[in-house]
């Protein structure tokens, strides 16, 4: 089909306007098919259009997030803070630096981390997203920070992850540690922005260092522990993890709680348990302290930690010495009188008596 040269997208070789008629018939041929406004081959482009090379026959409307302002237009430039990478063909929109991934956990295991993420909101347009990781260590207080240097390993890889996860290992015990996770695609070096992140800071070898029994029951336990001596930051909540000793492949349990003790219910009665406990800050879980087992009673006990049951047991035992000082003193004063009254009264048949202690 030929297209007249007034249509639009083009500019007409011929100095003169286009007829009433020919102006009426492009209208037409533009709505049925917007693909008209490309123009023909002798046309030049008009602004918002372009030609890749002279001898096409249409021009092409400038891609999303791109622009033409002079005629007889190669390419489209791309608006500000868009970019078109080199492999990029001319027809593909201008995309731009992804933004920082998010939600990141960190999973700490003694001297190991792993970092997971979710994909960044907004890919900047692009399908070739990729991570690179950065590791700082820093001082106790967090307030300095350096280069990890070399001695970590990371799988699969520090640089141009193609996974949201990555594990490190070799971490200095006790130690503080910052990772920078970014999202890049492939215009990102074309951008003179800084790169969005974001940031999980750990330290090493925050354990549970001590776990107490405080009283037990013949279907509950009470436990209590010390926090780690090196939290990083202030911890949000312990995990506790029990399971029946020789049972964990089967079947355990976790629970949570923000205090420093718990107890647990519906238990066995005289069943061996394995306890384990564990911190959390805003950095992530700490490791798991030592396993302690324990064994529910088959009968209801007093429990030796429990300040209410020990003070109730000193009352019990302190009421009955001084019940058995009392029984021995009235036994002895009875004795007494019952001597003086003998000796008092003139010789006869034997008399029953009976000596009523009583206080006065």
């Amino acid at each position: 089909m030929t297209v007249p040269s007034g249509s639009p997208g083009i500019t007409s070789s011929s100095s003169g306007s286009a007829p009433a008629p020919r102006r009426l018939w492009t209208s037409y041929l533009k709505a049925i098919d917007p693909a008209i406004n490309t123009g023909v081959e002798s046309g030049a482009c008009t602004p918002g259009f372009y030609k890749a090379e002279a001898t096409e026959a249409r021009c092409e409307e400038c891609p999303p997030h791109s622009y033409s302002h002079q005629e007889r237009a190669s390419e489209c430039t791309c608006e500000k803070g868009y970019y078109r990478a080199d492999g990029d063909p001319r027809s593909m929109a201008c995309t731009h630096p992804p933004s920082a991934p998010e939600n990141p956990i960190s999973t700490i295991n003694d001297t190991s981390v792993t970092l997971e993420w979710s994909p960044p909101r907004d890919s900047g347009g692009r399908g070739d997203v990729a991570y690179n990781v950065h590791c700082r260590k820093c001082s106790s207080d967090g307030r300095k920070c350096g280069p990890c240097g070399g001695g970590l390993h990371f799988a699969p890889r520090q640089f141009g992850l193609s996974v949201a996860k990555v594990q490190v290992t070799d971490l200095l015990p006790h130690t503080n540690y910052s990772f920078s996770i970014e999202a890049v695609n492939g215009v990102s070096d074309l951008s003179p922005s800084a790169r969005q992140q974001v940031t999980v800071n750990i330290t090493t070898s925050q354990t549970v260092s001590v776990v107490l029994k405080e009283r037990r029951s013949k279907d509950s336990i009470t436990l209590a522990w010390q926090g780690p001596d090196r939290a990083n930051g202030a911890i949000v909540e312990y995990e506790v993890i029990y399971y029946e000793k020789n049972q964990r492949d089967q079947n355990y349990t976790v629970l949570k709680t923000k205090s420093n003790m718990m107890t647990v219910e519906g238990l066995k009665p005289g069943t061996t348990y394995v306890f384990r406990v564990r911190a959390r800050t805003d950095g992530g879980y700490g490791n798991y302290g030592g396993e302690i087992e324990l064994e529910t009673s088959h009968e209801d006990m007093l429990a030796i930690g429990d300040p209410n049951q020990s003070t109730i047991l000193a009352v019990s035992i302190a009421g009955g010495i001084v019940l058995l000082i009392f029984l021995v003193a009235c036994f002895v004063v009875s004795g007494r009188r019952a001597n003086q009254s003998e000796l008092s009264h003139r010789p006869g048949p034997p008399v029953a008596r009976i000596w009523l202690c009583y206080a006065p």
